[in-house]
């Protein structure tokens, strides 16, 4: 029983979800250090420095994003101009809600949201399972219904 009710609000809740996983924390976003998320995380730049070389990155200039994960790994992605792997897709809707966390680190609000959706044919994100979008501002929608749309 302990299970069921514990898994109801894991999913069904966000705040608790937050409370038991965590969320990554951005410490290099766009090539930009944040030393604030890097103080926070108490993550030291000798860490960031060693998860680069592992991924044979050798100046914090080549790095795109530098991300703490939930589990305290670090997840390195390189900078290159023509190559979309290195885009990040941020998660903006989950669950046909809106991820206010994302929302605000990537300069997303809530009635942009709303005019993509719509642009699109959507009434709103209740319609929407999830709603990635990339840093090119190219979006990936998979609908309520697995239903899934490139745009």
């Amino acid at each position: 029983i302990l299970e069921v009710l514990f898994s109801f609000f894991f999913f069904k809740i966000p705040f608790f979800k937050h409370i038991t996983t965590g969320k990554p924390d951005f410490l290099i976003t766009k090539g930009k250090l944040n030393q604030k998320a890097l103080n926070k995380s108490r993550v030291s730049l000798t860490e960031i420095v060693s998860a680069m070389r592992q991924k044979s990155i050798y100046s914090l200039k080549d790095v795109n994003y530098c991300v703490q994960e939930p589990d305290g790994s670090i997840t390195i992605m390189k900078k290159t101009e023509n190559n979309p792997k290195t885009s990040l897709e941020h998660m903006l809707i989950c669950d046909g809600k809106f991820n206010k966390t994302e929302m605000k680190e990537f300069g997303y609000t809530k009635d942009r949201l709303l005019c993509i959706l719509k642009s699109k044919g959507y009434k709103d994100e209740s319609e929407i399972f999830y709603l990635g979008i990339d840093d090119a501002g190219k979006s990936f929608i998979i609908e309520n219904g697995q239903k899934k749309k490139d745009t």
